[in-house]
């Protein structure tokens, strides 16, 4: 609990600072009311005695420079505010001309081309700590590389048909994957071996995308026969059929708590999932075309959809509202994330380009170089630091 404004001077406030990851203290600053974001982060540095960058929350939302502290806290319970260690700045990215990149936001550079599939890339993912990465493509396999070699270490082999989607999962021990028709399984892998360690097999048709639940209990898997699945990971039972959607479901995805799951279709929809009852908790509407990709911010507050209308929408999940619409690419909307921090939405396209957007001004402050094809897929890193 934040100390007492009275113990200090007047018109200071003792705000109490934690680790958004750990909940550990970083610092008690003694602050004026009309600081700024700014002003807190250096002060959080020179306290700390760790560089930033920093991203902060306050009463659950992104603490933007446009605030003062006296607004930030204004919705609080006490005078909380999270913060976030930033790391490198960095992107990756999938491209039809079957290669990842992984670029440096700042410089616009990129850093590293992955290059070693035979066909075009329909995902790519981060390890949890940054250092891995994870391809799939419709060569019938995945592949993990080394981010800081460019090396490919593991080539995951077992799929019968185009590999869809991979992720790792939350401790970066294990991979799963989505193929094709003539396959229509997910896969999880050790990563170290790379061998299967479970095959799950009950959809009518391709499986389009995956996802670990936080606890790494469950997965989810999204397919065009109109349903998403939860299944146990180490069984590998269907525990749940997800029915709603009135067309081909393109991706699927667990709330950073893992008790609600969002889902995307053919069918111009988003709908938000209670996973205990499986029942549809929200449609999100206002899509005029296929909604190839959703994903949660940090807090579960929020999703963002990526779309065939070429825009990409964020939402209230708890209304379904609309709360802007990020227009500026020239062909579909392919994929759309949230950052750790919450204030930045990443999307792709397959007009060639990503995009980085801020969540508070809902304009596009960073667009990537142009790639040699469509991009399928685009992530943030890693960006926290718990030390």
């Amino acid at each position: 609990m934040a100390r007492s404004s009275e113990e200090v001077a007047p018109q200071q406030l003792v705000v109490t600072v934690l680790n958004a990851i750990s909940g550990d203290l970083l610092a008690d600053l003694s602050c004026n009311p009309r600081d700024t974001a700014d002003r807190i982060k250096h002060l959080l540095s020179l306290h700390s005695g760790q560089p930033g960058p920093w991203q902060l929350l306050a009463g659950g939302q992104v603490f933007t420079a446009a605030d003062s502290l006296q607004d930030a806290l204004a919705g609080a319970d006490d005078n909380e505010i999270r913060a976030i260690r930033m790391a490198n700045r960095h992107v990756l990215t999938a491209c039809g001309d079957c290669k990842a990149r992984l670029w440096d936001v700042e410089t616009r550079e990129c850093l590293r081309v992955f290059d070693g599939h035979a066909c075009s890339l329909d995902g790519v993912s981060f390890s949890p700590d940054g250092r891995f990465m994870v391809s799939a493509s419709r060569d019938h396999t995945a592949k993990i590389w080394s981010c800081e070699t460019g090396a490919c270490f593991q080539t995951l082999l077992g799929h019968l048909d185009e590999v869809r989607a991979a992720i790792f999962s939350p401790d970066g021990q294990r991979v799963i994957t989505a193929s094709g028709p003539a396959d229509r399984s997910a896969k999880i892998w050790n990563v170290a071996s790379g061998q299967v360690i479970q095959t799950l097999k009950g959809h009518g048709d391709e499986i389009m995308d995956v996802d670990f639940s936080p606890d790494e209990r469950l997965c989810i898997t999204a397919s065009y026969d109109f349903t998403a699945k939860l299944w146990t990971c180490r069984s590998g039972v269907c525990m749940k059929t997800l029915l709603g959607h009135e067309n081909g479901l393109l991706s699927a995805a667990f709330s950073p708590e893992g008790h609600h799951a969002v889902t995307t279709s053919y069918d111009t929809t988003a709908r938000i999932w209670e996973l205990a009852t499986g029942s549809c908790l929200c449609i999100l509407q206002g899509h005029t075309d296929t909604v190839f990709h959703a994903s949660f911010d940090p807090l579960g507050v929020h999703v963002v959809t990526a779309s065939g209308d070429r825009s990409a929408r964020y939402w209230n999940c708890d209304t379904g509202h609309c709360i802007s619409v990020m227009q500026g690419h020239a062909d579909n909307v392919t994929s759309a994330s949230i950052s750790l921090g919450g204030s930045e939405v990443i999307t792709a396209s397959q007009d060639g380009t990503v995009k980085i957007w801020s969540v508070a001004a809902y304009e596009c402050h960073t667009t990537l170089a142009k790639h040699p094809g469509c991009v399928t897929s685009a992530k943030f890193s890693p960006l926290y630091l718990e030390g």
